[in-house]
């Protein structure tokens, strides 16, 4: 895949030794990413679970009134219905892989914005053939520098927030094609 040809590609290179540890993102920045994208997973968790509750409400109280309404002519509903508990699946909870490039590569460019060294050089800037990691820059940071530092989290939270909402459905309806958990 790309990150086999992504390999073999820095692998070719003899006699050039890359400092990865440098491009690591700092812990606070990280920390702030991880936390924004387990809010926005858990949000959407907390209000598709609680819709789903009030759908199953509904259908049950109509329910009971149809069965009302045939017991009172003397007839009822043919067939037991069971409604047993599914199985829990928290798949929702695990972050893919992709998004984690993501948010590797948002991180970068919010590091890159602010010049920290050696963050001009991060692998997500250089869209070269077979480079997983390039990621189109999200937004323009320096007119968010511009305006003022404490203008970057909110919008780093805006460009967080659309970025993942984008890819949580296309995975979601690239599970439910395929028949994956979801």
């Amino acid at each position: 895949g790309r990150r086999g040809a992504f390999k073999d590609m820095m692998s070719a290179v003899k006699g050039v030794a890359f400092n990865w540890r440098a491009f690591k993102v700092p812990a606070a920045v990280r920390a702030r990413l991880i936390s924004a994208f387990y809010m926005i997973r858990l949000r959407t968790k907390v209000r598709s679970t609680s819709d789903l509750l009030k759908t199953v409400k509904m259908v049950l109280a109509k329910h009971r009134e149809l069965n009302g309404f045939l017991s009172f002519f003397g007839s009822s509903m043919s067939g037991e219905e069971s409604f047993s508990r599914p199985k829990t699946n928290a798949s929702w909870w695990i972050m893919p892989e992709s998004t984690v490039l993501y948010l590797m590569g948002l991180a970068a460019q919010s590091l890159q914005a602010r010049q920290v060294s050696p963050f001009e050089d991060h692998p997500c800037h250089k869209d070269l053939p077979g480079n997983f990691m390039f990621l189109k820059p999200q937004m323009d940071y320096n007119a968010v520098l511009a305006e003022g530092a404490t203008s970057m989290d909110p919008t780093r939270r805006l460009a967080i927030a659309n970025g993942f909402a984008a890819r949580m459905y296309k995975q979601d309806n690239q599970e439910g094609n395929s028949g994956g958990p979801g």
